[in-house]
């Protein structure tokens, strides 16, 4: 599933400036990477707030178009107003797609109910992990990370090294030595 958002250039910068957007129903972001400039540019706070409502918003490589060109982004930071609904400012990062990149992809349990140890056994499932980073090339993105429980009984772990990656993703804390248990 392609995500395309539409960016306009903008030109002014500062507090004051950006308030002015925000009052446009305009959100003020910023699209940087190393080696090329950054570029500040103003978003449709609607057409935002409806990306959002999408889980892979969040950990897909995006397609904004900007004054007709399409640079292949993916999200580095939202901030959000603290007592309202309101999105204050995005970053986007553009991406390369010879350069991996790291990234937070949420874990889906599947086949929770027919495990045996939750079905024969009247065991509880206890997630203690709901995300997790990822290594990947811009093209190798799953959209998700899926843990099938099937076969799992009671008192079994499932260890980060017992994930099924697709092919070319690996998980950035097993490169650094940690096997904590998504599961």
């Amino acid at each position: 599933m392609k995500l395309l958002v539409n960016a306009e250039k903008r030109e002014t910068k500062g507090k004051s400036s950006s308030r002015n957007l925000r009052r446009s129903n305009m959100v003020p972001g910023i699209i940087y990477s190393s080696g090329e400039a950054n570029e500040t540019i103003s978003l449709n706070k609607f057409e935002i707030a409806k990306n959002l409502e999408n889980e892979n918003f969040y950990s897909q490589v995006i397609d904004v178009s900007l004054n007709g060109e399409i640079q292949k982004v993916i999200l580095r930071d939202l901030q959000r107003h603290p007592a309202k609904r309101e999105i204050l400012h995005i970053d986007f990062q553009r991406v390369k797609a010879d350069k991996k990149i790291n990234i937070t992809v949420s874990i889906h349990f599947e086949n929770e109910s027919i495990a045996p140890g939750v079905k024969v056994s009247g065991g509880l499932v206890s997630h203690l992990m709901s995300e997790i980073e990822i290594s990947s090339l811009p093209d190798n993105l799953p959209q998700n990370i899926i843990v099938d429980l099937a076969n799992l009984e009671i008192d079994q772990t499932i260890h980060l090294t017992d994930i099924k990656l697709p092919a070319g993703v690996e998980i950035v804390s097993l490169l650094h030595g940690d096997v904590r248990s998504p599961a």
